[in-house]
């Protein structure tokens, strides 16, 4: 769910609404997005900290504090039961942590929302490659396998149906 162009593009779309540069870390603790191109692809000791440890924020008071990390605040980026990451706010802490939660909350929300459009369009996908099997498939090879995988996508294609189709 945590793609690096997913999390890409919750950086662009946050990063100019608060003047402060955004990193999102993976799993692992390296930076796979942020406003500070020359971050990309580095380990971000804070974030590794905070993913091992469970806290629910890590304050990095200076720059030389943890390895590859910079001034600002720290926030998990939690789905459901699942940690997926960390989002970071990099510049002095009083500035930084006024945008910390909500920052968290905005990319958990972004994430979520990401998550079900994908889950929509691979139904979609599932579904339209079934009817094409479907049409394409000989009324002898049609078994109750088949119809019950229709049923399981609200399809009874028991029903007698007629198609008629037209072209210009």
């Amino acid at each position: 769910m945590l793609s690096e162009s997913n999390a890409r593009k919750i950086v662009q779309e946050l990063s100019g609404v608060i003047g402060h540069k955004i990193n999102i870390m993976n799993e692992q603790g390296l930076i796979i997005a942020s406003s500070d191109k020359e971050r990309l692809g580095t380990y971000h000791e804070g974030a590794g900290r905070l993913l091992r440890t469970g806290l629910q924020e890590l304050i990095v008071h200076s720059d030389s504090e943890y390895e590859g990390c910079r001034e600002g605040v720290n926030y998990p980026i939690v789905i459901g039961q699942q940690t997926l990451g960390v989002v970071g706010i990099t510049g002095p802490f009083e500035e930084a942590v006024k945008y910390g939660q909500i920052i968290q909350r905005l990319t958990g929300i972004l994430l979520r929302e990401v998550s079900t459009k994908e889950q929509k369009a691979l139904e979609e996908k599932v579904r339209n490659r079934f009817v094409e099997e479907w049409m394409t498939l000989e009324e002898t090879q049609i078994n109750h396998i088949f119809v019950e995988r229709g049923k399981s996508m609200q399809m009874d294609i028991t029903i007698p149906r007629r198609v008629i189709a037209f072209a210009a």
